[in-house]
């Protein structure tokens, strides 16, 4: 037991024995190939599916000038969004992509905000669809 004690006595104050960092270099290694990894996966995951832009299409095209007029983008996004995303849309609360870097498309902002993603919320069935076109068209402004 004591011999234990002061082996990890001697690795808390840094100086660990040769083997550990052989090893300690190896799991950094392996935390960057998982890192390298997860980031080809996230790029794969910011591919919205086909289904989910025809839709967003749709909303948009059914949205017409007049109603989007009486519809206050900024009012629902700073009610909706930006406990997440910031007031300026520099925020990245839970995750949340700032959304000043964002480059979506105005179908894509849609269809993000329409059927959500990861911790997103689907707003669908929550905002109406011209609400929602009038966010992502407020959120074009932001950037």
């Amino acid at each position: 037991m004591l011999g234990l004690s002061v082996g990890m006595l001697v690795c808390s104050c840094g100086d660990k024995p040769s083997t550990e960092k052989s090893t300690s270099s190896t799991v950094k290694k392996a935390d960057q190939s998982k890192t390298k990894s997860n980031q080809k996966v996230s790029k794969r995951d910011n591919k919205i599916p086909k289904d989910q832009l025809r839709r967003a299409k749709e909303v948009i095209a059914n949205a017409s000038k007049e109603s989007l007029a009486g519809v206050g983008g900024k009012k629902i996004y700073l009610a909706s969004c930006a406990s997440c995303h910031g007031s300026s849309g520099m925020l990245s609360m839970n995750g949340a992509t700032k959304l000043k870097d964002a480059k979506g498309s105005l179908e894509e902002n849609v269809a993000q905000i329409y059927h959500g993603k990861g911790m997103m919320t689907a707003f669908r069935g929550i905002l109406k669809d011209d609400e929602i076109v009038a966010v992502a068209k407020f959120i074009e402004v932001l950037r």
